[in-house]
């Protein structure tokens, strides 16, 4: 999956470019175990993210 920031243009909180990428790999995979997945990020991820 791949994630932008879209945390104001939806008003939800919890869409941080990381967690978006990671609802869209589920998505795509149709499978909620990510195992054997690897996530990359150009910039420094928050706390929530890590």
């Amino acid at each position: 999956g791949e994630g932008v920031n879209r945390v104001t243009s939806s008003n939800d909180p919890t869409a941080h470019a990381e967690v978006v990428a990671i609802r869209a790999a589920c998505t795509a995979l149709n499978s909620f175990q990510l195992e054997g997945c690897v996530i990359y990020s150009t910039c420094e991820p928050c706390p929530m993210c890590l």
